[in-house]
């Protein structure tokens, strides 16, 4: 019988609240039937709950879905002819959606609106093919405000509802204009648009309303800029707007400052900047959700204050185009994309956790068989309904590093190299086990523990590694207390004499601390860590013995 020698590893932290829930990412599937999830839009309602407009790509129509609290609502707006591409989505005085769009059939822009009963469809303009790249905005009569592109001439167009009619207008006819609009209105229902002037100039234009006349000017001309631009207005009216930089594959932003625009690149990280998507919190500062188109997955950007943070929200395949962004009543952002993998739409919010503590997990090689066990707590009402394991195969002496944001969940049943263990999902009482039959001798293998939990939420608890062939496993079994604040226990399965790297990451991936541990005849060691100068969040503590490593996430709560 393999005895693992236990590792009890001490870092400082204080004592914490018995009831918390982590800040972090959650990221889930929303609607999975067919092709669904291009042209996405979203708004929040009173309640903070995401209201989202896309488009059917399997059945050409518009399609709506709500959070009830507890589960997704969702349902077809409008199945007449294709329709329902470049759909944008704003709710009126009592959480009602309105939501502009393109009948790609009859080359016309709709409209529509819930009553409280029934969805009320019309046709806003068919003069022509009209309502490409439509952006809806809702005044304080909750009347709609909507820019479009008009593709027969090639024109920026704009049209309001007066209470009894659609006043409709050409605003920009100088070559080739229009593309990309997105709409915000001022204090004085004014409206605010940026679009891309795409021929001859290719540059990011801005128009506003003074009252009299519209105030037309070129914000960024530096090369071919102006593609998937987003507007939104601060609390003096000055827009914000976050676009596209085709030269130099970058992610741009520009703001008025009250004389002239403050242009900087935000992310030039390889090929960044397309879907974005922009809106700003309470102090006024943007946030911006957009595609990174080399490693193609969801990005996000905030400012701080004083500089950006960038993080990557969502690898798990090739997901986030279409980006689109809002912020709730604690400027936490929602952001609603495309999921280009499984033809999904995805919703991804940040927030509290579902208050799973993963207590232990480790990997044991059985001969033929590899026996997993871990146990966790919880501090929630939601319930556990099982879990999930994901194994890749890792090369020879190829150490793991915290390369993925452990907050989000898996979505897919293979994520770049993780494979899924079961097919159903793991049952059964705490503490847990399962034994995985498909692995081959002499093979190291990483082990990721997803929980899903019976409200259909998801979350990642922690990974473990097993060489095959070899005595015992390498692994953290646990963290405690977590979340902490200047003291925790880490316990480990070590089958050596060895000396132990130990490495804490931050939530974007960041290394904040290094220390190295040695074991001597395999007994038990003691250290302290510092960490007062770590802020409060959610942080990945990494472990190798040279040949084998293991993550756990932990949170610190001052």
């Amino acid at each position: 019988m393999k005895r693992p020698i236990m590792l009890i590893l001490v870092l400082l932290f204080l004592l914490i609240p018995t009831q918390f829930y982590a800040q972090e990412w959650h990221i889930e599937t929303v609607d999975d039937e067919g092709l669904v999830g291009i042209y996405t839009s979203i708004a929040l309602d009173s309640n903070g709950y995401p209201h989202i407009s896309y488009y059917d790509g399997t059945n050409g129509d518009l399609k709506y879905a709500k959070w009830m609290g507890s589960n997704w609502e969702i349902e077809v707006v409008d199945s007449a002819g294709y329709v329902g591409m470049y759909t944008s989505i704003a709710l009126d005085s009592n959480g009602y959606p309105y939501i502009s769009y393109y009948d790609g059939t009859k080359g016309d822009l709709k409209c529509a609106k819930w009553t409280g009963s029934s969805w009320d469809i019309e046709t806003v303009d068919s003069l022509g093919v009209v309502g490409q790249f439509t952006s809806i905005v809702l005044d304080s009569n909750d009347y709609q405000h909507i820019s479009y592109l008009d593709v027969t001439n090639q024109d920026l167009k704009y049209a309001k509802w007066t209470g009894s009619d659609w006043d409709i207008e050409v605003i920009e006819s100088e070559g080739s204009v229009g593309e990309y609009t997105s709409i915000a209105l001022d204090s004085n229902d004014y409206p605010h648009i940026s679009y891309l002037d795409s021929y001859p100039n290719y540059d990011l234009k801005y128009a506003r309303w003074t009252g009299s006349d519209w105030d037309i000017e070129t914000v960024d001309s530096a090369g071919y800029v102006g593609r998937h631009t987003s507007i939104a207005l601060d609390s003096d009216g000055y827009p914000h707007i976050s676009y596209y930089d085709y030269t130099n594959e970058d992610l741009k932003y520009a703001k008025w400052t009250g004389s002239d625009w403050d242009i900087e690149v935000v992310d030039s990280e390889g090929s960044v900047g397309k879907f974005t998507s922009i809106a700003l919190d309470s102090n006024g500062y943007p946030y911006i959700s957009y595609y990174d188109d080399i490693n193609e997955d969801l990005k996000y950007a905030n400012w701080t204050g004083s500089s950006w943070s960038i993080e990557t929200v969502d690898s798990s395949g090739i997901v986030g185009q279409f980006t689109s962004i809002a912020l709730d009543s604690n400027d936490y952002p929602h952001i609603s994309y495309y999921d280009d993998t499984n033809k999904d739409l995805k919703y991804a919010r940040y927030g509290y956790g579902l208050g799973i503590d993963l207590i232990s997990f480790t990997a044991e090689d059985r001969e033929d068989d590899i026996v997993l066990r871990w146990s966790v707590s919880t501090t929630g009402d939601d319930k556990i309904a099982g879990f999930n394991l994901y194994r890749r195969g890792m090369s020879e002496r190829e150490h793991s590093t915290v390369r993925e944001n452990y907050n989000s969940p898996l979505q897919g049943d293979c994520v770049y190299g993780w494979h899924k263990v079961n097919t159903t999902l793991i049952m059964g009482t705490n503490p847990y086990s399962y034994t995985d039959t498909g692995v081959y001798e002499n093979t190291r293998y990483e082990y990721k523990l997803e929980a899903v939990m019976e409200s259909e939420g998801s979350e990642t608890l922690g990974t473990t590694s097993v060489e095959t062939g070899s005595p015992t496993s390498f692994g953290i079994v646990r963290l405690y207390p977590n979340p902490a604040s200047n003291v925790v226990n880490c316990v480990f399965n070590v089958s050596r004499q060895c000396k132990v790297d130990i490495a804490i990451y931050d939530i974007s991936g960041r290394c904040v601390i290094e220390r190295e541990i040695g074991v001597d005849e395999g007994e038990g060691a003691e250290v302290v860590i510092d960490i007062d100068g770590l802020s409060d969040g959610v942080y990945t503590m990494s472990a190798s013995d040279g040949d084998n490593s293991s993550s756990y996430r932990f949170a610190i709560v001052r």
